[in-house]
């Protein structure tokens, strides 16, 4: 018997992840970059339940970084807690969806330039495959961008997310990273390769022949035509910052201070 949470519900989907939800349902394909701390999570395991429950699909792949395989774990046990999900949608989850890191969906093998081994627990027809961090697979030469690809290639729905699609050193946009993104998304429509998209976006290089300067409109487009963005301060009230020092003195500088010099074994401590 299904146990409804509609009554007692902890949450309820706010309506920057209702809208997500929504342009989900009408596209195959999408890129939620959306701020941590937004809901993307809950709003993709939300479309996934619907889907599973209408049979648009019959299972689906999440790829992330390793550190966030247990939090999607846990994140699919929680949607206990959200507005009409039930036991029996948590456990529908919990048997259809498949969480693995980038690094689980290549086989250790030296791969070729054109043929990427796939482990066999990810090698087959999926009816969606989420990428989390999607900025993950923005390398346009690294093995798990073109694993992922190669995964998404196939599947019925696919879909990106990320806070930082476009994060690079120093705070800057390093529009290189759309490439494997878009890929994904995209399955080769907007560029054939790295040639191509380095020819229609890529405005000048530096001396090792990387890119340095991007034609803005034409990235910012692509992203418009693919993404849909949420910023955290857009979506809820938050707190005025205070530009004030909080001065937190060390209370116990003799334990530091044993630390520093290596006097370890008071407190029981062998490294």
């Amino acid at each position: 018997m299904s146990t409804a949470s509609d009554t007692s519900s902890e949450f309820v989907f706010a309506q920057h992840q209702r809208f997500g939800k929504f342009m989900m349902d009408c596209n195959d394909s999408l890129a939620l970059f959306y701020e941590a701390g937004c809901g993307k999570t809950a709003i993709a395991l939300w479309w996934v339940r619907d889907a599973l429950r209408d049979g648009r699909i019959e299972d689906a792949l999440v790829i992330c970084p390793a550190s966030l395989v247990p939090s999607w774990e846990q994140a699919i046990e929680d949607m206990v807690r959200f507005e009409g999900f039930s036991d029996d949608d948590v456990r529908m989850l919990r048997e259809s969806v498949t969480v693995v890191s980038f690094q689980r969906t290549y086989k250790k093998a030296r791969p070729s330039k054109r043929v990427i081994p796939l482990r066999d627990e990810v090698d087959k027809l999926w009816g969606a495959v989420i990428v989390d961090e999607s900025h993950c697979i923005g390398s346009h030469s690294s093995v798990q961008t073109k694993a992922a690809i190669t995964i998404g290639q196939n599947a019925k729905y696919r879909w990106i997310l990320s806070g930082t699609p476009t994060h690079g050193g120093g705070g800057g946009a390093d529009f290189s990273k759309l490439y494997g993104q878009m890929q994904f998304l995209a399955k080769g429509t907007l560029w054939k390769n790295w040639t191509d998209f380095c020819s229609k976006c890529v405005v000048s290089y530096d001396n090792w022949r990387k890119p340095r300067k991007y034609n803005e409109d034409v990235c910012k487009r692509v992203m418009e035509e693919h993404s849909i963005v949420c910023k955290l301060e857009d979506c809820f009230d938050m707190p005025e910052v205070i530009e004030k020092d909080i001065p937190c003195p060390l209370s116990a500088k003799e334990v530091y201070k044993d630390l520093k010099e290596g006097r370890l074994e008071k407190y029981g401590l062998d490294i």
